[in-house]
């Protein structure tokens, strides 16, 4: 959810460059590093636990792609799991600060998401009074 969301997650140049697993665990290691000033001991274990997290979201992603429900279900629970495992590797500043990130990575999303409907909805046409009858466009 947050890897978006991460989470919150690689960016769209990152997703549109089919970077490999490991490429992908490696930018997000990256900007993990630069907040939370990692010791080479936990970039070596978190580019491990995000590669995992990486696989397990793109088979999740394959197996279910004709069910948005169980998806959305898989890639939480595999979140979840990988919190559970940075959690172990970090300290806990560290792992408060990532939170706090996450959440404030989450906030833009939404918002960005409400942002792009927002435009989406302002060029709808306005529906038509009565049939056949044309309701004006506002002007920019």
């Amino acid at each position: 959810m947050l890897l978006l969301f991460i989470g919150v997650g690689i960016s769209s140049q990152a997703r549109a460059q089919k970077l490999t697993s490991e490429e992908k665990a490696l930018v997000l290691t990256f900007r993990m590093s630069k907040y939370l000033q990692l010791t080479e001991v936990q970039k070596t274990a978190i580019m491990k636990i995000h590669q995992q997290a990486i696989e397990q979201m793109e088979a999740a992603n394959h197996t279910y792609c004709d069910n948005k429900e169980a998806l959305r279900n898989a890639k939480k629970e595999i979140m979840t799991q990988r919190n559970i495992e940075l959690q172990k590797v970090l300290s806990a500043d560290q792992f408060a600060l990532y939170q706090q990130k996450q959440k404030e990575a989450k906030a833009q999303l939404q918002k960005d998401r409400e942002a792009a409907r927002n435009r989406k909805a302002a060029q709808q046409p306005l529906p038509a009074k009565t049939p056949g009858e044309v309701t004006p466009q506002p002007q920019k």
